[in-house]
């Protein structure tokens, strides 16, 4: 194929065979549902423009753990175990999320195209458990409301402010880096991790990437010949 979205359009029968890539390469996977501290109800600040925060698994549990109430913890969790966008996310309904297997149907997603995303089982059940109908939203944000989840997390947690002086943006947008960062340092390969962001091309999908220093350590001393031990 000369293009890589030809080549996922042929892989999404067989999307499942994703799944225990995306169990052994997220973070999430092995996070429990709570605990969850609940912090005080007020407007989060102004967002940031910038190049996204880099953010490590610890620091969206601490994000997490300062969210203002369950709801707003389940939609952080949400962006961080899919990968989606806020708008996606705002717009799912409990049809679209196929527990037993794992899945989330994002319908008209950005250049009005279907995809699948996987989810973890305690993040599938969370949603699940959530009340209406298969008609109703799979949360009741706006998207929004999930950008000012996503704020006053970030400022009550302290990780709004490390970040800003740093000059990163941390916003829900930190998120969807967060997720694709994390799955290809864990192993998942790239073009993998492009057909659950729903990109078109896998350029697009490398700017989301920021490989560790650590990562990039260990490839330069098993690959330059100056990098490896004299025998």
């Amino acid at each position: 194929h000369r293009h890589m979205w030809t080549t996922s359009m042929y892989r999404r029968a067989a999307v499942g065979l994703l799944a225990d890539r995306f169990r052994a390469c997220h973070p999430v996977w092995d996070w429990p549902a709570g605990p969850l501290r609940v912090g005080r109800s007020k407007a989060g600040p102004e967002l940031r423009r910038g190049e996204q925060a880099r953010l490590t698994p610890s620091e969206v549990l601490r994000l997490l753990e300062h969210a203002r109430n369950p709801e707003e913890m389940l939609a952080m969790r949400t962006l961080y175990a899919t990968g989606i966008r806020r708008s996606e996310l705002a717009h799912a309904l409990k049809a679209d999320l196929w527990v037993g297997q794992g899945r989330l149907l994002i319908r008209q997603g950005k250049g009005g195209v279907d995809r699948w995303v996987l989810l973890d089982p305690t993040t599938s059940q969370l949603l699940e458990a959530g009340e209406g109908d298969l008609g109703q939203p799979l949360l009741g944000l706006t998207p929004q409301g999930v950008a000012r989840a996503v704020a006053y997390a970030a400022e009550s947690s302290g990780l709004q402010a490390h970040y800003a002086a740093l000059g990163f943006n941390l916003s829900t947008h930190a998120l969807r880096h967060a997720f694709a960062t994390h799955l290809y340092e864990r192993g998942m390969p790239l073009y993998s991790v492009q057909e659950l962001l729903g990109h078109s091309d896998l350029k697009n999908t490398a700017l989301y990437v920021h490989g560790s220093w650590e990562r990039r350590a260990a490839a330069f001393e098993r690959y330059h010949p100056l990098g490896q031990e004299e025998g």
